[in-house]
């Protein structure tokens, strides 16, 4: 993993690495010095303070993926801190809160992200973006862009800023903000070779996989090419106008993920056919609705059209404790 010394005081001794390859992903890194465990990071680098001078370090680190599993050791590298002198004052200070948080770009399945930079008085190390307040990733940079997003789904993006010393800014204003509905199929559909017979499998396998897929969430390895269906419906109000951004999954088949209706109502959706299967309508503001589908293997299978009809928006409120004691004679 390269790992490298990239500065040094008295007291503190900088560190980094290149990312180690997984064939799923990469989760966090452990540093060590000697067979201690110094830290964890799902950064690339890391500070090592409150270290002695003039003492000789060795360190090492180690890669973690989602499922647990371990690396080996990096090569060791010794570091030596830097004599004694006068005493170094801590660096206290959090870096300014990342200001101005706004969309670039959105697609069905991605949002581009930039921000004005912060400031520090030593260095801004990264800044560490959240999605409903759970972490996504980290970058030096001051744009991101996340991708393999479900279409028409709301996100609450926000970004905090880190020192070289690990102090953090103020969180940045929220970003609220909806992927878009996705595109008909038809219109980015891989060319099919007109003098070879039709396959299902492959002609429809862009749905599910590849960098911009239509379908996201899809497990690895779920869908079958022995075995694949094409859902094919369509979503309306209580009017019969198309209804666009309804979520679509099957019930208790997470490995299937989902898509959206488009701007007409209509989606595909792609499983495994041999069986009956039951489809989940779902749209904030809309009372779901569930239709059953008996699927065979290798086949589109059009659905019945689905309204979904809009929440009632007049609520009385009715306070329990209001309620008057029955009587009793």
């Amino acid at each position: 993993m390269n790992l490298r010394a990239t500065g040094k005081t008295a007291t503190t001794i900088g560190l980094a690495w290149d990312a180690a390859a997984d064939n799923i992903a990469v989760t966090r890194y452990a540093l060590y010095s000697s067979a201690t465990l110094v830290l964890t990071t799902t950064s690339l680098f890391a500070t090592v303070s409150a270290l002695t001078a003039g003492t000789t370090y060795t360190f090492t680190v180690i890669a973690r993926d989602a499922a647990g599993n371990l690396s080996p050791a990096s090569a060791q590298l010794a570091v030596t801190t830097n004599a004694a002198t006068q005493p170094e004052a801590p660096d206290t200070h959090a870096p300014t809160t990342p200001a101005h948080l706004r969309a670039s770009g959105t697609t069905y399945s991605t949002i581009a992200l930039a921000w004005d930079s912060s400031s520090d008085d030593v260095a801004v190390a990264e800044y560490d973006l959240y999605d409903n307040g759970e972490w996504i990733d980290w970058t030096t940079e001051t744009s991101y862009t996340i991708t393999n997003l479900p279409a028409a789904s709301g996100h609450v993006f926000t970004i905090e800023a880190y020192d070289t010393s690990w102090n953090v800014s103020d969180t940045s204003d929220a970003l609220h903000i909806n992927t878009d509905v996705p595109p008909d199929p038809s219109t980015f559909a891989p060319a099919v070779d007109q003098t070879v017979a039709s396959d299902i499998a492959g002609d429809t396998a862009f749905i599910y996989s590849g960098p911009d897929p239509i379908q996201s969430g899809v497990a690895p390895n779920t869908i079958q090419a022995q075995r694949v269906a094409i859902l094919r419906g369509r979503v309306v109000d209580r009017n019969g106008e198309p209804l666009a951004g309804v979520h679509i999954s099957v019930l208790d088949h997470p490995e299937y993920g989902g898509t959206a209706s488009r701007a007409d109502g209509a989606f595909d959706l792609a499983v495994n056919g041999g069986g009956p299967l039951t489809v989940d309508y779902d749209k904030e503001g809309y009372l779901p609705a569930q239709r059953q589908a008996v699927v065979p293997w290798r086949d589109y299978v059009a659905l019945p059209d689905v309204a979904l009809l809009a929440l009632d928006q007049a609520v009385t409120t009715i306070g329990l404790t209001q309620l008057a004691a029955p009587a009793v004679s």
